[in-house]
């Protein structure tokens, strides 16, 4: 049984990229934009990697975290930002991610960061 991803990212064209490449290594993806959006799907079946832009149109990923953790407790998070400083990796670190992933990324990386968070989720 394929793995389940869920990207939440604003940028339409990068999410397309990353799901197309993701589906293309077997994985099931599902996706949306706006926090709005994930939040629309919290009643769906958790996902086994929820991909998290942390800058979108109606609020910070961060914000978000405590919500998914509380729909989707099993998933892991990767946080995905095109502004990787200090302050959000330790932000990071205290709501309890550990996976952080600075863009712009390559396709390798991308998937050595979910076989980390897919193994962490054991």
């Amino acid at each position: 049984m394929p793995h389940n991803i869920f990207i939440l990212e604003d940028d339409t064209a990068l999410r397309a990229v990353v799901r197309e490449d993701l589906q293309m290594s077997g994985y099931d993806v599902r996706e949306e934009g706006t926090m709005a959006g994930l939040r629309s799907r919290f009643d769906e079946s958790s996902p086994d990697v929820l991909l998290l832009d942390l800058e979108l149109p109606d609020g910070h990923g961060l914000d978000l975290l405590p919500e998914v953790k509380r729909h989707w407790p099993l998933a892991q998070v990767v946080i995905l930002t095109g502004h990787g400083t200090v302050e959000v990796a330790e932000s990071a670190f205290r709501s309890g991610e550990v996976f952080l992933l600075s863009k712009p990324f390559d396709s390798e990386l991308l998937k050595g960061v979910l076989d980390l968070a897919l193994a962490a989720r054991k």
